[in-house]
């Protein structure tokens, strides 16, 4: 039986389960560092002005540097130096049809009554099954899984996809983890932009994007993706950063049982 009023002790018992904090503490910590009063300081500044303003938790300064560290405008700023630069990885070798690439491609104007194209893509052979849709939803996806792939190719090892909720939902992760298929996201990066500008601004960044990485190259080109998703090109990697998604203010509580009652 649920408790008609939360306890005083409600929220610490949240942060020892979750280890998140609410979404009034998170608030604070955006108003002392986007707003007005913040000016996009550092975490430890940052956490300061929230003490300043007589609030206080167990989690203050990770918050703040957790906020920080993934401010969009924070993480333009600057220039490129060895310690912004993307790290090295080893080269993964693996056995054909073992990884795969999936993604929706569109929307293009309506072919038959299509509106996008599926596309999977093996990492080896670059052999590629793709399929028109109607819709770009979860439901389309788990059935060209599937039909297309585990039916005729087997079950890979892993597939690779970007952050779309297509992709990102809880029937795709089942149906993954009932294989045992492991799931990996393409990774975002910030792009520097090295062209020469005759009149240089101090307050405009020169990082662009954020772009989605599609595939690294063994010479140090990494083709990157544009936000639509349609075309690609290559850069040299020592120019992308990776970025830090945004902090997310949406974090979900735990109602405690009376332990009299539970």
């Amino acid at each position: 039986m649920l408790v008609e009023v939360t306890p005083w002790y409600a929220h610490i018992a949240n942060y020892l389960v979750i280890g998140e904090v609410r979404k009034e503490q998170q608030g604070f910590l955006s108003h002392c560092h986007e707003n007005a009063c913040g000016g996009h300081f550092a975490s430890q500044k940052t956490a300061m002005r929230v003490l300043q303003l007589g609030f206080c938790w167990p989690s203050l300064f990770k918050d703040a540097h957790t906020m920080c560290k993934s401010c969009d405008r924070c993480q333009r700023l600057g220039k490129l130096t060895c310690r912004n630069m993307m790290p090295l990885n080893p080269i993964l070798i693996v056995d054909i049809f073992y990884v795969r690439g999936i993604d929706f491609m569109g929307p293009f104007p309506m072919s038959f009554g299509y509106y996008y194209i599926l596309v999977g893509v093996d990492y080896v052979s670059k052999w590629v099954e793709a399929v028109p849709c109607k819709y770009n939803d979860h439901r389309v996806v788990l059935k060209f899984l599937k039909e297309n792939i585990f039916s005729r190719f087997g079950v890979p090892k892993a597939i690779i996809s970007d952050g779309g909720t297509h992709f990102c939902n809880k029937p795709f992760e089942t149906l993954l983890a009932k294989y045992g298929v492991k799931h990996k996201k393409g990774h975002r990066v910030l792009l520097y932009d090295s062209k020469l500008h005759i009149f240089p601004s101090k307050l405009k960044s020169r990082w662009k994007g954020p772009f989605t990485i599609h595939q690294v190259h063994s010479n140090g080109v990494v083709e990157l993706l544009n936000s639509n998703i349609t075309q690609s090109f290559k850069v040299n990697g020592h120019r992308l950063k990776p970025f830090m998604e945004p902090f997310s203010r949406d974090k979900e509580e735990f109602i405690l049982l009376n332990p009299h009652q539970a």
